[in-house]
């Protein structure tokens, strides 16, 4: 992906710190601070330029060197890590932050991390449609989940707790698959995905967005003015992606 085509997809994946941040307080009844949106709009665009640098890197042994070089450094077993500056500076930011953590956050973030990269390999080269699908809602799954060591102690106390993993959990898969569903004709033509674009196929994504989508609407409990904002925010990606 081009430098300027990777600048409108990561102020896509940033923005959606604020879905987050509706989904949170929607559930918590509690505000969210603005520190804790920050954290997580950094968080989502490393995470789409590391995908973007995994994407640009054919051989599979060299995209496992590549995620255990993020894991070193996130870690602090290096110092550095590319000569890529772009990546560089998203994935210091994110130390940054996880440095900031207590032990067990930081280590529920970066076992998150990992397992994001094990299953982001296994989406790639997974040939059969069914388990492509599963392995797509999983990613999607964990990724709901890296969020929860930035929020403030007394939300992880809450009693709505609970509520908010879940919902967040749902979120994550119906978007994950929402994302795939867009992209796999293009992930497949650039050999980026061995699944083929098949109308079956693409169905399969699409029915797991309106699975999870469909609960966690229902979990959360969202107003219609909310319903309707993210789904226009839905089709503006489209669009944009489309374009």
């Amino acid at each position: 992906m081009g430098e300027s085509r990777l600048d409108v997809s990561q102020e896509h994946y940033e923005n959606s710190s604020d879905t987050l941040r509706e989904v949170t307080e929607q559930i918590t009844g509690l505000a969210l601070p603005p520190e804790t949106v920050g954290k997580w709009r950094a968080i989502l665009g490393a995470v789409r330029i590391i995908d973007d640098r995994l994407d640009a890197i054919p051989e599979e042994k060299e995209r496992e060197q590549f995620a255990s070089g993020v894991m070193n450094f996130l870690n602090g077993e290096v110092s550095s890590f590319s000569q890529d500056e772009r990546l560089n500076n998203a994935l210091g930011n994110v130390k940054d932050l996880v440095d900031g953590l207590s032990e067990v956050q930081r280590k529920s973030f970066l076992d998150s991390i990992s397992r994001i990269l094990n299953i982001t390999e296994k989406i790639k080269t997974e040939e059969e449609s069914s388990k492509f699908t599963t392995l797509t809602r999983l990613e999607g799954q964990v990724m709901g989940k890296v969020f929860i060591p930035f929020l403030p102690e007394e939300y992880r106390k809450s009693e709505k707790f609970p509520a908010l993993l879940k919902v967040l959990t749902r979120l994550g898969r119906a978007a994950n698959s929402f994302d795939t569903f867009i992209d796999l004709k293009e992930d497949y033509r650039k050999g980026r995905a061995r699944v083929r674009p098949t109308a079956l196929n693409r169905l399969l994504l699409f029915g797991a967005t309106i699975s999870d989508g469909m609960a966690f609407l229902k979990e959360s409990k969202f107003s219609k003015n909310l319903i309707v904002h993210f789904t226009q925010r839905a089709k503006e990606v489209i669009l944009q992606t489309s374009e």
